[in-house]
């Protein structure tokens, strides 16, 4: 019997003993129907000579564009109720407001702050949803 997390490698213990027994005893099958039906594919796979490839390997990360730390900081600025101490809604209480959360986010100069904000394309300014900048 063969037990451990998801991930350590049960799987391929398992088809290297297959192969093994299929080369020592040509005659002996496995019984794979105990298998879920994932474990048994990738056990036929590589029964077949299929080289199998683990999930992080398959993807590469060409890019990644970071957003979640300023919606946390949007958010927490809300429940303090800081737009409404910026003063009424409008254009420039979410200019103000989003320059603060920058400047919480990203901490640097003011200058270095707009020339961020200068690098971002238009669907970045503030209530945009896309931003490509790193």
């Amino acid at each position: 019997m063969l037990s451990g997390p998801p991930g350590s490698g049960k799987t391929l213990v398992l088809a290297g003993r297959a192969k093994y027994l299929a080369v020592q005893h040509p005659e002996t099958l496995a019984n794979l129907s105990a298998l879920p039906a994932e474990a048994a594919a990738a056990v036929e796979a590589t029964l077949k000579g299929h080289r199998l490839v683990p999930a992080g390997q398959a993807v590469t990360i060409t890019r990644s564009v970071p957003h979640g730390h300023l919606a946390a900081v949007a958010a927490m600025a809300a429940t303090l109720g800081l737009p409404a101490m910026l003063g009424p809604a409008g254009r420039a209480r979410d200019l103000a407001l989003a320059l603060i959360i920058s400047r919480v986010a990203r901490p640097a100069s003011k200058l270095s702050t707009l020339t961020w904000w200068a690098e971002c394309d238009p669907g970045c300014r503030p209530g945009r949803r896309r931003c490509q900048h790193r």
